[in-house]
């Protein structure tokens, strides 16, 4: 399920909003302002940004910079701005889309799914120096090799590399990969991790104690 970060300070737009984004069939989280919503975004893993530009604590063209610098994550801008000097500076710090208020919430699906898919053909495959995958044909090779990975093992991946020199949670991982599972036992994560460390010794895996895990890659 694609998982969409909202931020937005109108309580009742952003109701609205989450609302129908959740019949459409995506997963929301909302922030009211600037600074709660780079915070939920460092903590989760997010498929697409919908920014508000007037935010209270720090602006939406701030976060629009502090999210580009960790992330290419489609972010999709709104606001009641309709002036062209804020269109220009949105576009510049490299947005996918542009919407103003008032908008119809249909049309705010569709460009979220056009947003998606034109991104999706871009991030099919991700290579990172040596280590190259395909999340479309669940195929990663290191170094030219193909490495024979489980699909597990694939799914674990896939969250460090969409997202590198980034602490991903433990917690975050296991809902990716498994769902909700309170009972799952902590050492089966650390087993993937230590598969694909074997398959792959090269990589450069961190453990962060009491956190989760990051991929670190040259930049």
């Amino acid at each position: 399920m694609v998982h969409i970060l909202l931020v937005e300070d109108e309580e009742m737009l952003s109701e609205i909003v989450s609302e129908f984004l959740v019949d459409a069939g995506f997963e929301v989280t909302i922030a009211i302002d600037g600074e709660e919503g780079l915070n939920k975004f460092n903590e989760q893993i997010i498929d697409l940004v919908l920014l508000d530009i007037m935010l209270p604590k720090i602006s939406g063209l701030d976060v629009l910079k502090k999210i580009r610098k960790l992330s290419n994550v489609p972010i999709i801008m709104m606001t009641a701005l309709d002036d062209e000097y804020t269109q220009l500076a949105s576009f510049n710090q490299e947005i996918d889309d542009y919407i103003t208020k008032p908008f119809s919430p249909s049309i705010l699906v569709k460009r979220i799914e056009t947003v998606l898919r034109r991104c999706q053909q871009v991030t099919e495959t991700k290579d990172l120096g040596d280590l190259f995958i395909s999340y479309e044909n669940y195929q990663v090779s290191y170094q030219g090799h193909l490495i024979d990975l489980t699909k597990k093992e694939f799914e674990i991946l896939a969250c460090l590399t969409k997202r590198p020199n980034i602490v991903i949670p433990r917690g975050q991982i296991i809902y990716i990969v498994w769902g909700y599972q309170d009972n799952l036992d902590n050492r089966l994560l650390d087993n993937h991790f230590k598969n694909i460390r074997k398959k792959i010794p090269e990589i450069n895996i961190q453990t962060v104690t009491g956190i989760g895990y990051k991929l670190e890659v040259p930049l």
